[in-house]
């Protein structure tokens, strides 16, 4: 029988932050930020373990709540607001191989993008556990300014995987185009919104 991969979803939730005090921990909808996030990886099904890396006994602690492993807490020296993603991952990957295990492609779930769809995330995944070696999402930026074109495209939070095991040097790049999915929260007026489009939500509840 065939060995299921290992998909391992990383959540990065370091606490400090700057537009947004604590902005991981913020209500959202009656949740964490940071649950939202949890609450999808979890959801999705092709994903095997979800692990949020943070410098935070707080946030690990909410994470563990709502269903995630944080092995570890992150060094400080890649937990500020300059450190990039990738000393991150390759940080707790490292840290996860000294434990025994070694997943076969990693997902990153940014908290700040609250509002995904597990089933569409599954499907993007499916194309790395399909042979592809990257998976990202973008926007679509007016570089002009006026609106009107030429446009580029420009990785977002909502979704990014990588094989750990590269086979055919080729990537797919989804195109978010949902102003909805969009929402990144980086500053009060971003999360004020969010909340609004929950409240709107719990008033005008989707019809299966």
């Amino acid at each position: 029988m065939a060995r299921t991969p290992e998909l391992l979803a990383i959540i990065p939730a370091r606490g400090g932050s700057k537009g947004i005090p604590r902005k991981n921990l913020a209500d959202l909808g009656g949740l964490p930020l940071l649950a939202w996030s949890i609450r999808t990886a979890l959801a999705c099904r092709n994903v095997t373990r979800v692990v949020v890396s943070t410098d935070d006994r707080e946030i690990a602690e909410v994470a563990r709540t709502y269903g995630a492993e944080t092995p570890s807490l992150r060094p400080a020296e890649i937990a500020d607001d300059r450190a990039p993603l990738q000393p991150v991952v390759q940080d707790l990957l490292g840290r996860l191989r000294a434990q025994g295990y070694a997943p076969d492609a990693y997902c990153l779930f940014l908290p700040t993008s609250p509002f995904r769809d597990p089933g569409v995330c599954s499907r993007l995944l499916d194309k790395i556990l399909d042979g592809l070696d990257a998976v990202i999402s973008v926007k679509r930026a007016d570089v002009s300014g006026l609106g009107a074109g030429p446009f580029s495209l420009r990785p977002i939070g909502y979704l990014s995987a990588h094989s750990l095991w590269p086979r055919t040097g080729e990537s797919y790049a989804h195109v978010v185009s949902d102003p909805r999915e969009l929402l990144d929260i980086d500053e009060p007026a971003d999360l004020e919104l969010a909340r609004a489009l929950v409240q709107k939500d719990a008033r005008n509840p989707r019809r299966g």
